[in-house]
């Protein structure tokens, strides 16, 4: 039921990002959600003002985990009534495997030092120039600044490892495991985890005997083969729940049948007195399955597109409205 009121997955990112930057001016307030006004329209959040983050209110170590699902305060920066969607989520296991693995992705992909220091610091480059005339301004000791650089330095190297260690505590988590994942031919596919799309050759740290969906993604023009460990079920969509580093390597080939994904049919000016909006049919005249997921479809005029959404599949022959 929650899922047709809310975008699950947005909200699970959100307070992963929320957390992980350890914003302390959050929950409490800083919280802004919008919806399509359509029937189906659900419910997605909007990340914004995290100037406490990074160490501003709160040392790379601040189990931000904790703070966010605490019940035991009804005071600013984290009342009950700010927690209770949360709070009320984590007694679902499907709700808490889903948010470990998004964090588990994100740590190992968004969050990595060798990708958040760079940005930092062409941010730093960029505003740099400008810092004497603003502590000429301001009256500011010039320290501040280099204090307050040292500071982020600091959250961005060590923060991914203590973030592993909160989630591992907080639920009750087991020791880790390494996940290493290799697309052959490279450049035929890809790889999709629970909250990242890998393309190229992937290795990641995920917790011993936690549950993992995989799914292989061929790209445009291929199909696939299997995963080469010939003990483990072929489908495309796999789940894990290792007990050991463990190797996957999805095996892609080149399609047999070249065919087309067509439009169908289209309806762009509906009657008056039966008026069912537009709509358009798409059909696979392919003898394999297609993932449209990110597939867009739309005319020459600015916001005029509807972008198919993850997880969109076909199979051959098959139609989709």
């Amino acid at each position: 039921h929650m899922e047709t009121l809310m975008d699950m997955d947005n909200f699970i990112d959100y307070n992963i990002f929320e957390i992980f930057f350890a914003n302390t001016d959050w929950p409490g307030q800083n919280i802004a959600c919008w919806r399509p006004r359509t029937p189906e329209g659900r419910w997605r959040w909007i990340m914004y003002d995290l100037d406490f983050g990074l160490g501003f209110f709160g040392a790379y170590d601040h189990d931000t985990l904790t703070f966010a699902l605490s019940y035991t305060t009804d005071s600013w920066p984290n009342p009950y009534l700010s927690t209770y969607l949360i709070r009320a989520l984590v007694q679902s296991p499907e709700f808490v495997s889903r948010f470990v693995n998004h964090y588990c992705d994100h740590l190992n992909t968004t969050f990595k030092t060798d990708r958040t220091l760079p940005i930092f610091q062409e941010v730093r480059s960029a505003i740099e120039p400008e810092i004497e005339r603003h502590r000429t301004r301001w009256d500011q000791p010039m320290w501040q600044w280099d204090f307050h650089i040292d500071v982020i330095d600091e959250f961005l190297t060590l923060r991914p490892a203590v973030a592993r260690e909160h989630l591992r505590s907080k639920f009750e988590l087991e020791d880790d495991v390494t996940l290493t994942l290799a697309m052959d031919p490279p450049g035929s596919g890809a790889v999709r985890l629970e909250a990242v799309t890998v393309d190229t050759a992937f290795t990641g740290v995920y917790f011993r005997n936690h549950p993992l969906s995989v799914t292989a993604v061929p790209a445009p023009g291929y199909v696939f083969s299997g995963w080469t460990n010939p003990e483990l079920p072929q489908d495309a969509v796999l789940e894990l729940s290792m007990a050991d580093n463990d190797t996957l390597t999805a095996t892609f080939s080149l399609a047999p049948d070249p065919g087309f994904v067509v439009i169908n049919e289209i309806c762009y000016n509906p009657a008056a007195d039966w008026n069912t909006d537009d709509w358009v049919e798409l059909h696979n005249s392919w003898n394999v399955s297609i993932d449209l997921s990110g597939w867009v479809f739309k005319d020459a005029e600015e916001g005029h597109h509807f972008r198919l959404p993850e997880g969109t599949r076909m199979d051959p022959g098959a139609y989709l409205v």
